[in-house]
């Protein structure tokens, strides 16, 4: 179950680490 990575995702608490993963992985996670 991914549910509580997708709420630590959206809490803003990993932002950061999300906006450096979008630029390595080229926005397979898209932003928003």
């Amino acid at each position: 179950d991914i549910a509580p990575i997708i709420e630590w995702l959206a809490s803003g608490t990993a932002a950061p680490l999300v906006g450096s993963s979008l630029v390595v992985d080229g926005g397979l996670w898209m932003p928003g």
